[in-house]
């Protein structure tokens, strides 16, 4: 099978960029032709072998990072990057399927409204079936955050996809099982429109940190108390200004440490927020984490909290991640990650915005059993073990099968 990958994103903060490499790589290793066009990426930041695809990438002028740190300062800067790279992927892999057979189309990350008017503008006769990819299904008014124009904007994301649905889109494949019914629903879908749940992914690293030589490099040497750890780009949906509020409720004498690491997209701290990040037990790095410095973070700390807003209708990726190195979790009961960390017992599930309950949950943590934390750490281990690369490479082979049926 020859498959046609989309990343107009590709050196983007967060796993899009990496999690789109080690999946191509992995269906290349199956015996299929993998061609990925994206703006800009290295895939030898996230592989440790020769790459099994071929690489078709813009360049330098199409880096999308400088557009995405505008986002909470000039958000129509940050717009136009996406539309921007979106539309010249688009064109490009448009041109390469004119000159070359493909199977199908995977669309892993993507600009809606600028897609649905390049192809209702574009219409291209070569274009082979499409298949989308949606994280989470969030396309549902009381899923909305933001102003007016946020909204505006969401509603018209939703009819833009739903006029390509049929058309050009022949299915969608989604992160979270969870998320499969919900997104029917919200877009109204007959039942023989194909969805599946493909997964997420990650691995587990071949030689773990030491955990006092993780503290070493990110600045906590020698300290032997609990640490609660942050992670990801910070949007206003991620809830961290409950994660300071409960932080802010715990007593000055309890051992422990909270880590901030992630780059801010829409979030800025309020002045109460403030307040609390100057306490010295609050450690920041309020920028992109690089690759090779994740490991560093997560092997430092004993629990990662992910104190998502009640709105909040994504998946997780660094739930996964923390299952790679197993870190137990504290997590808002919300979206997927609640009902994975219920359902696989990965640590402690909190009602969300709720700060007085997530500060409980945390001295609860401090003082559990280390059998318990054991428990829940082979716990997260076993599910990345169970959604390895290889295992979700095959799902996306088995619906390419399904849909070019």
């Amino acid at each position: 099978m020859k498959i046609l990958a989309l990343q107009p994103y590709g050196d983007g903060a967060g796993h899009f960029g990496k999690y789109t490499v080690r999946l191509c790589h992995e269906m290349g290793k199956l015996g299929h032709e993998v061609v990925l066009c994206t703006n800009l990426i290295n895939p030898a930041e996230y592989l440790e072998e020769t790459p099994a695809f071929r690489l078709e990438q813009l360049g330098p002028g199409y880096s999308f990072f400088p557009f995405e740190i505008k986002k909470s300062t000039s958000p129509l800067v940050w717009l136009f990057g996406r539309m921007r790279n979106n539309v010249a992927v688009l064109h490009r892999a448009v041109r390469l399927a004119e000159r070359e057979r493909f199977d199908v189309v995977q669309l892993f990350s993507y600009e809606l409204v600028s897609t649905w008017l390049f192809l209702a503008l574009r219409r291209p006769a070569a274009l082979p079936p499409v298949v989308i990819e949606i994280a989470a299904a969030n396309f549902s008014r009381e899923k909305y955050y933001g102003g007016r124009a946020e909204s505006l904007w969401r509603r018209l994301q939703k009819l833009a996809l739903k006029r390509m649905l049929g058309t050009y889109i022949e299915a969608i494949c989604m992160n979270s099982a969870s998320h499969v019914p919900e997104l029917r629903r919200q877009l109204g879908l007959p039942e023989d429109f194909i969805v599946e749940c493909v997964g997420d992914t990650r691995e587990i690293p071949q030689t773990p940190l030491d955990k006092f030589e993780a503290r070493k490099i990110i600045g906590l040497a020698d300290y032997t108390g609990c640490i609660f750890l942050f992670f990801g780009t910070i949007r206003r949906d991620k809830g961290l200004d409950n994660l300071l509020k409960a932080f802010g409720m715990l007593p000055a004498e309890l051992e422990c440490r909270l880590v901030i690491a992630g780059m801010p997209l829409d979030w800025s701290p309020s002045e109460k927020a403030r307040r609390i990040l100057s306490d010295p037990r609050v450690v920041t790095r309020f920028e992109y984490i690089p690759e090779q410095e994740i490991d560093a973070y997560f092997y430092a700390s004993d629990a990662l909290v992910l104190p998502y807003a009640g709105f909040y209708a994504g998946s997780s990726g660094p739930l996964y991640e923390a299952g790679a190195r197993g870190l137990p979790v504290i997590v808002s009961d919300v979206s997927e990650m609640g009902r994975l960390a219920r359902e696989r017992d990965l640590g402690l599930v909190v009602p969300p915005d709720h700060p007085q309950t997530l500060a409980q949950a945390m001295r609860v943590f401090i003082q559990c059993a280390s059998q318990q934390r054991t428990v829940w750490s082979a716990n997260g281990l076993a599910l990345v073990q169970a959604n390895s690369r290889s295992a979700i490479a095959q799902k996306f082979v088995q619906l390419y099968e399904r849909v070019t049926a």
